[in-house]
């Protein structure tokens, strides 16, 4: 949960409001004794609610009393890779809607590409700028595996001497360092767009701290050994509540398909 990893996450007992500002005030020069100007920034609230992620498995007694392994802990571990993988899609594509607020969902349009089917070098520089340099230094690309495969190959124009154009992509230099788009980390994530048709985000540039994942306590965790007895089977149940929205929209800057 390449999300989850990056970004900010919280803890909370209740539905929380963050306030976020729509506009900055200003400050303004004045003579002595002057009056003061009013300078209030706008301010206007993000409520993070508490969303119920669900699992259940069902295996056979039989399974369970004749397996080598901890069957308990398969499956926990499986409960816990179905939630990672449906978070994943939530915190990059929920609509808000009884699920957070994707990432692409409140991101801003950096730039619309030229080609509905591809995507050029200028383009990403375009996207790199548009965001602003506050949150430039800590931001990092997204694409889906597919595309970075496709921007691994692209090239920056050859030089006044003719020589041998440079790729755009800078490999890691480190043993787990992650490669890197015009100095800014890129990770590969699923839910992202793949098929470079128009209307696809194929590429996101934001800083991780702004957006944030909040979760309402931990993972639940039960056995359920009667409700399915009459069928010779055993039940694991499981379930996790949380949030997560893009705090500021500004902080995120998406490469869009014409």
């Amino acid at each position: 949960n390449i999300m989850r990893r990056l970004c900010k996450t919280m803890n909370v007992r209740n539905d929380s409001q963050i306030p976020v500002l729509s506009s900055h005030g200003s400050a303004s020069w004045k003579v002595e004794e002057a009056a003061y100007a009013e300078s209030d920034p706008t301010l206007s609230a993000i409520t993070f609610s508490a969303y119920k992620l669900t699992g259940l498995v069902k295996i056979s007694e039989e399974l369970m009393r004749d397996s080598m392994f901890d069957m308990g802990s398969f499956i926990s571990d499986e409960l816990a890779r179905q939630f990672a993988d449906a978070e994943e899609t939530a915190f990059l594509t929920g609509n808000g809607s009884g699920k957070p607020t994707g990432l692409l969902q409140t991101a801003e349009i950096g730039k619309t590409t030229s080609s509905s089917t591809a995507f050029t070098g200028d383009e990403l520089i375009d996207v790199y700028h548009a965001l602003d340099k506050k949150y430039r230094n800590n931001s990092v690309w997204l694409a889906h595996d597919l595309v970075v495969a496709k921007l691994r190959k692209l090239k920056m124009s050859s030089d006044s001497t003719g020589g041998d154009k440079q790729y755009l992509w800078q490999p890691g230099l480190q043993a787990g360092q992650p490669d890197r788009v015009l100095g800014r980390p890129i990770y590969t994530a699923e839910d992202m767009d793949d098929t470079m048709t128009s209307g696809d985000s194929t590429f996101v540039l934001f800083d991780p701290s702004m957006y944030w994942i909040v979760d309402r306590g931990a993972t639940y965790m039960q056995r359920l050994n009667e409700l399915y007895a009459a069928n010779g089977q055993i039940g694991f149940r499981g379930f996790r509540r949380m949030d997560g929205h893009l705090v500021f929209a500004e902080a995120a800057q998406k490469l869009v398909q014409s």
